[in-house]
């Protein structure tokens, strides 16, 4: 189920704070989002058809459309922001990086290990123990994964990894993808939105799903940047019994969730981040 009070996300400050880099990326200018579309046509990820629902429109009387990034391999969104990381580390430091970790329990960690897999780049990815499943192992090992089952929930995975990283003999040439908190990441996710405005310029509203945020902070970075989407609203959308968004919003603070009770487990955050 999804909650039927629908939150409108506030076009407020935005601060990202990285190992990378540390920018404000409510204020991104246009060039960094054209940039961030090449590296995605570059990295072979192609347009997802946005096509309208006619159970939806009637439904909600409107004129609603899906945008179907289940279509890319990995079945989701994030390989775009798990190939733009990489193509940015590259123009960073001059090549892609020699190993690459990350948490995840669901799509993010499929998406970092489509990349790794096509770039050939040795990959790690650490499932908390609540979250793996027969399916989700031979998927990742049919990318060459490296597999490490390791910690309780999201949090420790993550923690484990960048403990890992630290561990190693040449950080540099290694890198760590957070699934949401990184600016190329969001970058990444924010090429959905610029397919969106192409292909719908009249559209009035998006509504996205919101798990750790990755997604809508590069819709409204996106939208930001230029005037003339200045209109566009944006809603979020979360699971019941992984809603810390819209908890946060209705206690005016950033609330962690004693447990997710999802069951679409993965796809949800306990909580966020203060950025």
């Amino acid at each position: 189920m999804i909650n039927n009070t629908f939150t409108r996300v506030r076009w407020g400050s935005l601060f990202v704070m990285c190992a990378e880099e540390t920018l404000d990326f409510a204020a991104w200018p246009a060039s960094v989002f054209e940039k961030a579309r090449e590296r995605v046509a570059k990295a072979g990820i192609d347009q997802t058809p946005l096509r309208k629902s006619l159970w939806l429109s009637k439904e909600l009387q409107a004129e609603v459309y899906l945008k179907f990034e289940n279509l890319h391999e990995g079945g989701s969104f994030k390989v775009r922001g798990a190939f733009h990381y990489l193509y940015c580390f590259k123009e960073k430091h001059g090549s892609f990086p020699s190993q690459v970790i990350t948490a995840s329990g669901g799509n993010h960690g499929m998406a970092v290990a489509v990349a790794c897999f096509q770039l050939n780049i040795p990959c790690t990815v650490i499932i908390p123990s609540n979250s793996i499943t027969d399916n989700k192992r031979k998927l990742l090992s049919a990318y060459n994964v490296n597999l490490v089952i390791e910690g309780s929930c999201w949090q420790e995975s993550n923690q484990i990894g960048l403990d890992m990283l630290n561990s190693l003999d040449n950080t540099e040439k290694a890198c760590y993808i957070h699934p949401f908190l990184h600016p190329w990441v969001i970058q990444g996710a924010s090429t959905m939105a610029a397919e969106i405005v192409d292909k719908a310029a009249d559209v009035e509203i998006i509504i996205a799903s919101l798990g750790g945020g990755g997604m809508i902070a590069g819709i409204i970075s996106f939208l930001r940047s230029n005037e003339k989407y200045s209109n566009i609203q944006v809603g979020s959308a979360e699971t019941s019994g992984a809603d810390y968004y819209y908890q946060s919003v209705q206690q005016g603070k950033l609330v962690l969730l004693d447990k997710i009770t999802s069951i679409a487990s993965t796809l949800g955050a306990s909580t966020g981040s203060q950025e």
